[in-house]
């Protein structure tokens, strides 16, 4: 009998760290809670400190000024770096569609043969700076909840997308390009934009 049960018990904890082990996040998506915070990423038969050190040498070639990007770091362990991107979304306007830009801060945490990929923070541009407001950006709140204060300016009440955040699913893509550009740097050591 106690045999029975143990065997049952054995193939419940597989089936639980199989789903667990399966359910981390592989792509950035927005859901009602927002913007996906991680995702992780496999870099098969690569150690921890191999890809710290790829992933600094990937800052140092991919943005303009890498000495101002990395923000912070604990060698082998983690990095975070700031980025503002000019092309991340677009917004309507008349006639198209314009590009509005956001600031992100990124966490990269390592080991080996995988790392996670995080949003720490992300903001978009203040239309209203300097004029109406003390920042050039503020915080960008996708959630269909919205702010502490109990206004919403991303969503309207039935959950959807207010006119100037309709193309809002572009932030998404960009964050799993960015990803993808770090992994198969990790793992190859070229970036993609200088395939010539």
């Amino acid at each position: 009998m106690n045999d029975r049960i143990i065997s049952k018990l054995y193939i419940v904890v597989i089936f639980i760290t199989t789903i667990s082990v399966y359910s981390q996040n592989k792509e950035f998506t927005i859901n009602d809670e927002g913007l996906s915070k991680f995702v992780v990423s496999e870099i098969p038969g690569t150690l921890k400190d191999e890809a710290y050190r790829k992933s600094v040498e990937w800052v140092n070639r991919i943005f303009n000024t890498p000495e101002k990007v990395i923000k912070g770091s604990i060698e082998n362990e983690y990095l975070r770096i700031e980025g503002i991107s000019k092309t991340a979304w677009r917004a309507p306007a008349i006639g198209g569609t314009v590009f509005l830009p956001i600031k992100y801060e990124i966490e990269i945490s390592f080991k080996d043969n995988r790392y996670k990929f995080e949003i720490i923070s992300l903001q978009e541009e203040e239309p209203l700076y300097p004029q109406f407001a003390s920042s050039p950006f503020s915080v960008l709140n996708l959630s269909k909840k919205g702010n502490n204060d109990g206004y919403n300016r991303v969503r309207k009440l039935n959950g959807e997308f207010r006119s100037r955040y309709k193309y809002v699913s572009d932030l998404p893509q960009y964050f799993n390009n960015l990803n993808t550009n770090l992994q198969d740097y990790i793992l190859n050591g070229v970036p993609k934009n200088e395939d010539w």
